[in-house]
């Protein structure tokens, strides 16, 4: 009865232990992978009150733009035609952006969010190599896209049209020099250049007919096709009274931008913040054949730069819609990281994202929309690694990597004075692979216009031609510690107890059987033992029951022959 019993406690032991091992292998295949899934499916979707939500609307911590300017050295030289121009990269000028999500509005039934955005920039003289007063010379980029502009619709170009866009850049202080020279460069403040505007003198005319008519013509024009870039001064601006203000990046600062409709996520949230409109439309009309239904470059594609899906593997094309470019950025996976002790995947933007046909097909139509019978002429023209963006901005801007990485290598015979590094110039985002959060981002663009001659102004007669840079930007963002600890503590912290709950339950199963064997091996050995024990006892119990069973004469005779020594 004993021994039954002490049979069931032992195999009642192993089989415990045996379920606690299954279980604590069937909850971290199963129920622990799907407990989390659900948590961070849970986490990431536009929710009402949610803190992904609220990181949504507002982002924890500001962008950082760095700006990186090309200051041309020998103006006079290019100007003559002498030499290519040799340039002098000069930066970081660095900025703090904050942006914020208003007017937001949600669509239940379609699982949508329609939002403007509204961004403000400050700049940050710590982060920066030197003043917003530095002063630095460009290429004349308003001057040479307003020409562009205006030869495009005029079909005969006046003969004074030259003397009157040469009063419109030129800085009355400096006209009456002897050394003057109107060049097709511009020296200017780095505050004018980016945000508070380089005038553009439609004022007070030089002349009745050619000063009169031909502004007014020239600034009637600029009013009516007016570019993102420029705007009319203040009324209350009396320095720049009459004229509009150029500026790279002046238009962003407190703008409205959108709207733009989202998805939530709360349905399908491996969708959470894909782009489905952009000002009320699915589709630009910025690239190629824009009648052709089967043209794909210009769909609204990619998500909304404020949030990533979750669950990114290797094989994970991330593509991002950037209006400022009119179509998607996407990027690739690289390799695995570490940031701040979290692991990561860090995906690069496509180097081929701004190829031409002959090296990547689909972006056959990535060319600027108008007249589409010279989609041929456009890419007999130009070069890999570059793209045209005069049709989404409304100005002859070609946009490339910085210092050309990744393009043809031709575009580095003009310009001298770039070195195209991977760890300097690509766009890359790193990404906690599960809940889709961003830890490190930087995308980097640079922005250049083609200095052409022209016989019909005479300060384009000799000038060295060529794809010209004028700057690059880097939009970046880099979780810090508070946030880093935020998600260690939401997710890792969580996974790790997790882990360990698994981990016990398996060793104390694997600790009890084993246990078990070897009590069992210790009852077996005892068993043994004492087998053998009795066997040698009723060996001699037999032993001595013969010898009782021999009479008793025969006996002591046989003892007695036994005790004889041999003869």
């Amino acid at each position: 009865m004993e021994i039954t019993s002490r049979r069931k406690v032992l195999g009642g032991a192993f089989l415990v232990g045996l379920l606690l091992i299954a279980s604590g292998i069937v909850l971290d295949l199963v129920v622990f992978p799907a407990a989390i899934r659900s948590r961070i499916l849970e986490n990431v979707q536009l929710r009402r009150g949610s803190d992904a939500m609220e990181r949504f609307i507002r982002l924890p911590q500001p962008i950082v733009l760095r700006v990186f300017l090309f200051n041309v050295t020998n103006p006079h030289e290019v100007y003559l035609g002498k030499s290519p121009p040799k340039l002098q990269e000069i930066g970081p000028y660095s900025y703090h952006i904050y942006r914020e999500k208003v007017e937001m509005e949600e669509d239940l039934g379609s699982d949508t969010l329609s939002f403007y955005q509204i961004s403000q920039y400050f700049f940050r003289r710590e982060l920066s190599i030197g003043d917003e007063d530095d002063l630095v010379t460009v290429l004349n980029v308003p001057m040479l896209g307003l020409i562009n502009q205006a030869t495009k619709s005029l079909p005969i170009t006046p003969p004074f049209f030259s003397s009157v866009v040469q009063d419109l850049f030129t800085d009355p202080a400096e006209k009456y020099s002897s050394s003057y020279k109107f060049m097709p460069f511009l020296k200017s403040s780095v505050r004018k250049l980016l945000f508070e505007g380089v005038p553009i003198r439609c004022g007070k005319p030089r002349a009745f007919f050619t000063g009169y008519i031909g502004k007014t013509l020239l600034c009637t024009g600029i009013g009516m096709n007016l570019p993102q870039s420029m705007r009319k001064a203040e009324e209350d601006d009396r320095a720049n009274k009459g004229n509009y203000l150029f500026s790279f990046l002046g238009y962003k600062n407190n703008s409205r931008e959108g709207p733009a409709v989202v998805r939530r996520g709360m349905k399908k949230p491996e969708e959470v913040g894909q782009v489905l409109f952009w000002k009320g439309q699915t589709e630009m009309k910025s690239w190629g054949p824009s009648a052709d239904p089967s043209n794909p470059c210009n769909k609204v594609v990619g998500i909304d730069a404020s949030t990533f899906a979750p669950f990114v593997s290797e094989k994970s094309v991330i593509k991002v819609f950037q209006p400022e470019l009119c179509r998607p950025v996407s990027a690739v996976f690289e390799k695995e990281v570490e940031f701040r002790g979290i692991p990561a995947m860090r995906f690069v933007a496509d180097i081929d994202l701004f190829a031409t046909p002959d090296v990547k097909p689909e972006n056959w139509c990535y060319y600027p929309t108008g007249d589409d019978t010279k989609r041929d002429q456009y890419w007999s023209t130009i070069e890999t690694g570059v793209q045209d963006l005069s049709a989404c901005l409304g100005a002859p801007i070609v946009v490339s990597f910085p210092h050309f990485y990744g393009a043809s290598s031709n575009y580095l015979k003009y310009a001298k004075g770039l070195h195209p590094e991977k760890s300097l110039h690509e766009t890359y985002v790193e990404i906690e692979s599960m809940t889709g959060s961003p830890l490190n981002a930087a995308k980097k663009l640079q922005f250049n216009m083609y200095l052409k001659r022209d016989a019909r102004f005479p300060f384009l007669w000799n000038v060295t031609e060529g794809l010209f840079p004028v700057m690059w930007a880097e939009e970046g963002m880099k979780l810090d510690d508070k946030f880093s600890r935020m998600l260690k503590e939401e997710l890792f912290d969580v996974i790790n107890i997790l882990k360990i709950i698994k981990w016990t339950m398996i060793s104390v199963g694997v600790l009890e059987i084993i246990a078990v064997l070897i009590f069992a091996r210790s009852r077996w050995m005892s068993k043994k033992e004492d087998s053998a024990d009795q066997k040698l006892k009723e060996a001699n119990l037999c032993y001595e029951m013969s010898k009782k069973s021999i009479p008793y004469g025969i006996a002591e005779s046989k003892e007695k022959e036994a005790d004889k020594p041999p003869t």
